[in-house]
């Protein structure tokens, strides 16, 4: 059977670098959103309808990605603590059987 080895350090560090990036994802995201709605004000009448109608659809879509990015920076940073305390349990186990 295979071993199974991790470096919850690197791991570690991994998961804050990528918390990172989706911070600044995140805020990127923010300033689409920001520059969708002022650009709402250059349209008028039937067109400025049509655009909101448009900007609703890409409020939508930013709003998917950002619950994207969460998810993905909630799995990375949970997954090497799991990791970490399910190891740490194997290794007291296999302790206490003399093994």
């Amino acid at each position: 059977m295979a071993e199974v080895a991790a470096d919850v350090a690197a791991h570690a560090a991994s998961a804050a670098r990528i918390l990172t990036l989706a911070d600044e994802a995140q805020g990127l995201l923010g300033q689409l959103q920001s520059e969708v709605d002022a650009t709402a004000a250059i349209w008028s009448g039937d067109s400025h309808v049509s655009f909101q109608g448009g900007t609703a659809q890409i409020h939508a879509e930013l709003q998917k990605g950002q619950a994207a990015i969460a998810d993905i920076s909630h799995k990375v940073s949970t997954s090497g603590t799991n990791y970490g305390t399910t190891e740490s349990q194997n290794a007291a186990s296999l302790g206490h059987t003399g093994v």
